[in-house]
């Protein structure tokens, strides 16, 4: 979504819109958090049970050449 630090510049770049995550041009890279795993003695410490009860992913979205419908631009 476009943001407060955007430039006027920028503003063809400045679009929202919502599209299926397997639109064909996504591509998604998603990695867990090195604090999801158990600590020593197999005990989950309390962050890691938070993360894993409230999804702890990061996910890294990249768009190339995608298509948003103008019926689906927010």
């Amino acid at each position: 979504m476009p943001t407060i630090a955007m430039k006027e510049d920028e503003r063809d770049f400045a679009v929202c819109c919502a599209v299926p995550a397997d639109s064909p041009g996504i591509t998604t890279s998603t990695a867990g958090n090195p604090g999801d795993t158990p600590a020593p003695g197999g005990h989950l410490q309390a962050r890691a049970r938070h993360r894993r009860a409230y999804g702890g992913q990061e996910c890294i979205i990249v768009f190339e050449d995608v298509f948003g419908a103008r019926e689906r631009v927010l």
